[in-house]
């Protein structure tokens, strides 16, 4: 049987557990976030809802937005209201509360974007001088 890989080298399977680890990770921070905005339905199942959901329509709207030629900064800005409507919805909250709790989730992705970053870095060499 023949592994797929990407563009890097790096398997399809090895992505999807990563893509895992970052949903877990930042549905950490989704639920401390809505902890502190004081969300009424705030827990980890929600959280992590909110997270894989995100993560999922987030890359297709980013996909899907960005082959029909719409700038990257428009994308992400969508991608923002679609996030802001997942964490209202799914914790049937109120837009103040979702922006709060949306703050941390922003944290968690600036957080997971560094540690893979620092990975990639030295999984491919950037350490070995």
């Amino acid at each position: 049987m023949e592994q797929v890989t990407l563009g890097s080298g790096l398997s399809a399977g090895a992505l999807f557990v990563a893509m895992g680890i970052s949903a877990l990770i930042t549905s950490v921070f989704i639920w401390i976030g809505a902890l502190l905005a004081k969300v009424e339905g705030a827990g980890f199942v929600r959280s992590l809802a909110v997270a894989i959901l995100n993560s999922i329509i987030g890359w297709i709207t980013i996909v899907a937005l960005g082959a029909a030629g719409v700038p990257l900064p428009a994308c992400l800005l969508i991608g923002f209201v679609i996030t802001l409507f997942l964490i209202r919805a799914i914790f049937g909250t109120t837009w103040g509360k979702a922006f709060l709790t949306w703050l941390f989730a922003l944290v968690a992705q600036i957080i997971v974007a560094i540690v893979v970053g620092i990975g990639g870095f030295a999984m491919f060499g950037g350490f070995s001088r």
